[in-house]
């Protein structure tokens, strides 16, 4: 955790959400110009992160319900994911 404290750019992967651990790398960041939570459970929501000092969400918008359910249920990944989502990013503030 020490490295985030330094980096100019920071990639926090959506799946800190899922472990419990965004809390402590947020906590962890010192100045960096940009930082952004990247991945396929990254919420495209930015009110979700106000006051928090990520400048950018990266993450997978479901176009198709029914596919990613079914990639989902077969236990399948970010690849079989591709046809059934859109990916999108939304810049919060900053420069990145």
């Amino acid at each position: 955790m020490k490295a985030l404290s330094a980096c100019d750019i920071a990639i926090i992967t959506g799946t800190s959400l899922i472990t419990g651990t965004i809390d402590d790398l947020l906590d962890a960041l010192g100045q960096p110009r940009g930082a952004v939570m990247l991945g396929p459970s990254t919420p495209l929501l930015p009110e979700l992160f106000s006051g928090t000092p990520l400048t950018q969400l990266s993450g997978a918008r479901v176009c198709n319900p029914s596919g990613v359910l079914q990639v989902v249920s077969e236990g399948g990944g970010t690849p079989l994911l591709k046809p059934f989502v859109a990916f999108e990013s939304l810049l919060l503030g900053g420069t990145v």
